[in-house]
């Protein structure tokens, strides 16, 4: 397995993944198998959890079901001091280290702690998994992933500049639409 280490970022491979939904998209959600990193028994190590990922950007942290932390049989490594904010308050919970592969990106993370939390997916990933790479969502049908970020960030601003400036019939009608304004 891929042992992900945030500070080497350029001695080790990018790895990515596009996907069409084939129309437009009001989340975005992966297939994902989580392991317990610290199973002491070779049975418990090959038995897995395959379950779904819903993306968040809006969430801080990733966070895994009580019914994961309970079907692994994790152990906390400590508690979240403070419990965790969501939408119904504040709440207890735990963190736990797993292995994690999140499937049709072929990526692999070792050893990435999450936290508990009563959730109605098996794994919410947050913002500290999606922020070690690169994360685009176009037009709500489109998503794409790379970890970790590559080298060139993506500059859209760059690129819609490049289509107007290469359409000359855009041109003209921005054009009109400034002189109203």
């Amino acid at each position: 397995m891929f042992v992900f280490d945030k500070s080497n970022y350029k001695n080790i491979p990018h790895f990515g993944y596009f996907r069409d939904f084939g129309k437009s998209q009001r989340e975005i959600v992966s297939g994902c198998t989580i392991a317990n990193v610290f199973a002491s028994k070779p049975q418990e190590k090959q038995r897995a959890y395959i379950g779904e990922a819903l993306w968040d950007t809006g969430a801080t942290h990733s966070c895994i079901s009580n019914k994961v932390v309970e079907e692994l049989e994790l152990c906390s490594t400590a508690p979240v001091e403070g419990g965790i904010i969501t939408a119904s308050g504040c709440v207890p919970a735990h963190k736990y280290a797993i292995d994690l592969i999140i499937h049709d990106f072929e990526i692999a993370h070792g050893i990435i702690e999450v936290i508990g939390a009563n959730l109605s997916c098996d794994m919410l990933i947050g913002m500290d998994i999606i922020g070690m790479g690169d994360f685009a969502i176009c037009g709500g049908r489109y998503f794409s992933y790379c970890c970790p970020s590559c080298p060139n960030p993506i500059n859209l601003k760059d690129k819609a500049n490049k289509v107007n400036r290469s359409d000359k019939n855009k041109r003209k009608q921005m054009d009109i639409m400034n002189k109203k304004n």
